[in-house]
């Protein structure tokens, strides 16, 4: 019985460790998951709105992610979701893009997985590109794993939906 308590204990004290972060973003009606604590910083633009999860007591980072608010006619997407944020990853620069697949929780959304190669650093890099045609706009994201962390990275970009 007593063995009963410590590992519900240890089960529940576990799932608490990797308890999940929502990230929303009321400006433009999304949210996402994480396992981490973001917090926001000035990205320099009015369309652009950045996150990340610095490491404690360092200026580097474990996570960054950018989402970009544009107008649809703004930009020369195709209508095909797929092909369209592959050549936004194609467009941004980064390598070697995989087919993610479609966003599980927002009809007219995918994301890819790329990487980002500076220097001698390969980091893993998330593209989110949703479509919001009803109000003509388009979000794209771009989701750094700068601590290589691609599972965590893809639940937190398969996370995305738009608030109630």
């Amino acid at each position: 019985m007593k063995t009963t308590y410590i590992t519900g204990f240890a089960l529940f004290f576990s799932l608490f460790l990797m308890a999940q972060h929502t990230i929303t973003v009321d400006a433009i009606e999304l949210s996402f998951e994480t396992t981490v604590i973001f917090k926001k910083y000035d990205t320099g633009s009015d369309n652009v709105l950045g996150y990340h999860n610095k490491i404690k007591n360092s200026d580097d980072e474990n996570y960054a992610i950018d989402i970009e608010l544009f107008k649809i006619d703004t930009q020369d997407y195709s209508n095909d979701i797929k092909e369209a944020t592959t050549l936004i990853a194609k467009q941004l620069g980064f390598t070697d893009v995989e087919d993610g697949g479609k966003l599980p929780f927002i009809e007219n959304g995918y994301y890819v997985l790329a990487y980002d190669r500076f220097a001698d650093e390969i980091t893993p890099v998330y593209i989110i590109f949703i479509k919001n045609e009803a109000i003509n706009e388009a979000y794209e994201a771009t989701l750094y794993c700068y601590n290589k962390n691609k599972k965590d990275g893809l639940k937190m970009a398969r996370s995305f939906k738009f608030l109630d």
